[in-house]
């Protein structure tokens, strides 16, 4: 949302579900074409590795330029100095839970660029 105009605020303010969607939608598509500009991006070799970098494009946007080391070691393909320095990042302390038993937000992104793989469903085999 954009900032109000001066003197008002969005408290109150309400968006029907079909707007929201539509607004949900535009952003995860801004972040896909943002991230598949990415010199990293052609280095990402499975979808998983993918879906991590189009996470990061709709998390941190512009942000990520700031990350240089974790990008060389994607297009190198070093994924887990990758996965470590995602962890190490004030970005990481930014998005993790506190206090909850699942992972993170940046445990998960890091995760997929190591293994390249989408953990197994709860449940599953």
């Amino acid at each position: 949302m954009p900032q109000p105009a001066p003197g008002r605020s969005w408290e109150g303010f309400t968006v029907i579900q079909s707007t929201s969607d539509r607004w949900f939608s535009t952003d995860i598509m801004n972040a896909m074409r943002l991230a598949q500009r990415w010199d990293e991006f052609q280095s990402c070799d499975t979808d998983c590795r993918k879906n991590a970098l189009y996470e990061i494009a709709f998390n941190m946007g512009g942000r990520w330029e700031q990350f240089g080391p974790t990008r060389a070691a994607i297009k190198a393909q070093e994924w887990q100095m990758v996965h470590d320095h995602l962890l190490a990042s004030l970005w990481a302390k930014e998005v993790q839970p506190h206090g909850f038993d699942k992972p993170g937000r940046a445990t998960r992104i890091a995760g997929y660029f190591l293994t390249g793989q989408y953990p197994p469903a709860a449940g599953s085999h």
